[in-house]
C-alpha cells in the first residue's frame, strides 16, 4: 500500500529520507533552531 511504501521511504526519524525531502526537513529544522536561538538571545 501507499502507507507501507511511505514508511519504507521515511524509516526511523527520517534517517532514510530521499534527498529532496531531507533537504526540506533540514531547512525547516535549521530555520526553527535559528528562530529559537534568536528568541532566546533576545529574551536574555
Amino acid at each position: 500500500t501507499y502507507f507501507e511504501h511511505n514508511r519504507a521511504g521515511i524509516s526511523v526519524f527520517g534517517l532514510m529520507l530521499d534527498r529532496s525531502s531531507l533537504h526540506t526537513v533540514f531547512g525547516i529544522e535549521l530555520s526553527l533552531v535559528l528562530w529559537i536561538l534568536g528568541k532566546t538571545v533576545g529574551i536574555s
